[in-house]
């Protein structure tokens, strides 16, 4: 977060409780300037940097899941057109010899 904000935040704060004039701007500034270290210190205090995030996990198990359903799928489809491909060839050649038979 942004110095600006934070004291900005804290000015508020204390016009909200009625006291706007209960600190002077050099000790807003230095507050403010305190709880912009331990914004930046918050993830390691309560283990969110450290701590694995199950969701992020069970998103990158889901696009794996994906991906292997995706590569199987595309698999198949080839297998058919390749089959396909073989059954159209051999009907073609035996239209061919079909008509090669009744022309004589």
């Amino acid at each position: 977060m942004s110095l600006a904000y934070l004291t900005m935040s804290i000015e508020c704060a204390l016009d909200g409780m009625n006291i706007p004039n209960a600190l002077t701007t050099e000790q807003i500034a230095d507050l403010a300037a305190s709880l912009e270290i331990s914004l930046e210190n918050e993830g390691a205090a309560t283990g969110r940097d450290v701590i694995p995030n199950p969701m992020e996990a069970e998103v990158r198990r889901m696009k794996a899941t994906g991906a292997e359903s995706l590569a199987y799928a595309e698999k198949q489809h080839a297998e058919r057109v390749t089959e396909l491909e073989w059954t159209i060839s051999r009907l073609r050649s035996r239209i061919y010899d079909l008509e090669r038979e009744a022309a004589r």
